[in-house]
C-alpha cells in the first residue's frame, strides 16, 4: 500500500466519525493515553479494512509522536546519593577507629600519630595525609613491616592499600 500522508488519514478519520455518529474533534475530551482528542482505533470495530488500516496507522503515528510524561522528581537521585554517603561514612568510621587502635598499639612515637590525618577511604584504599617527610618515612617503614596487614585485620571493611600523601 502506498504511503499515506497525515491529512488524508485525518480526512478519512473525520469521514468515519461522521458515518459512525462520533462527536467532532472539538467535542471530544483529550485522551490521557494519546493526548490528541480522538478515540483509539482498536476501541471500536470498523468494517472497512482500508478505514481500519488508516485508523491504525493514524493511531500508531500519534502514539509515536506524543512524548510520555517526564519524571521531574529527583527523589531517586537523592536516595541513591544518600545510600552512597551512608556507605562511605560506615567505611570511614570503621577505618578511622582501626587506624587509631593501630597507632595506639604500634609503639610508634605519639608525634607520629598527631602528625597524621585520614584524608579519604575509597574502594579499599585508605589515604593518610602526613605533615612532613620524616613522618611519611616512619609510617611507610611501619606499614611495610606488617602494620598494613594488621590494619586490614582491624578494619571492618575491605582494606587493600594504604597510601601516604603530604
Amino acid at each position: 500500500m502506498p504511503p499515506v500522508d497525515d491529512r488524508a488519514l485525518l480526512r478519512s478519520l473525520q469521514e468515519l466519525r461522521a458515518a459512525k455518529g462520533w462527536p467532532g474533534v472539538g467535542q471530544v475530551s483529550r485522551s490521557p493515553k494519546h493526548d490528541v482528542g480522538v478515540r483509539d482505533a482498536a476501541s471500536e470495530p470498523v468494517d472497512d479494512p482500508e478505514k481500519r488500516h488508516l485508523l491504525l496507522a493514524l493511531t500508531r503515528t500519534r502514539q509515536l509522536r506524543v512524548k510520555g510524561e517526564r519524571n521531574l522528581s529527583v527523589a531517586h537521585e537523592i536516595d541513591e546519593q544518600a545510600r552512597l554517603i551512608r556507605s562511605v561514612q560506615r567505611g570511614m568510621t570503621g577505618v578511622s577507629v582501626a587506624w587509631e587502635m593501630l597507632l595506639a598499639q604500634s609503639g610508634l612515637p605519639r608525634e607520629v600519630g598527631e602528625a597524621t590525618r585520614i584524608r579519604s577511604f575509597r574502594r579499599g584504599v585508605l589515604t593518610i595525609q602526613v605533615r612532613d617527610a620524616s613522618t611519611k618515612y616512619n609510617l611507610s617503614r611501619f606499614l611495610r613491616s606488617g602494620g598494613e596487614a594488621r590494619l586490614a585485620k582491624l578494619a571492618p571493611v575491605a582494606l587493600t592499600k594504604v597510601r601516604l600523601v603530604m
